[in-house]
């Protein structure tokens, strides 16, 4: 469904992290959505791997796991949204178009 978004790339996905890791670093994307749960750690470990390498790279934390220490962990290591995907995929589709539009202009 991203695809679908006008001047929107989707340029890889991953399902462990290190393989995440590397498509990251290759790929230099603009947005990063990631889950919390991935095979090999988690989503919070390439978290911190891209803010570590890229800071200025958008981070989208998209789980079902919205669990408080979760949520912390994730700010303390400066991802940039946190959404729940039961409920907030219209606010993702949302965010996605801005950022989309914006890097157009």
């Amino acid at each position: 469904m991203l695809s679908k978004i006008n001047g929107v790339d989707i340029t890889g996905a991953s399902g462990n992290v290190e393989d995440a890791i590397i498509e990251i670093r290759e790929q230099d994307p603009d947005i990063v959505i990631l889950d919390i749960r991935l095979h090999g750690g988690s989503g919070i470990d390439v978290l911190k791997s891209v803010k570590e390498e890229k800071p200025e790279t958008v981070v989208i934390i998209f789980t079902n796991h919205m669990y408080p220490e979760y949520i912390n962990r994730c700010k303390e290591l400066n991802a940039d949204y946190f959404y729940d995907k039961s409920s907030d995929f219209p606010q993702l589709i949302e965010l996605i178009s801005e950022k989309a539009k914006e890097e157009k202009h």
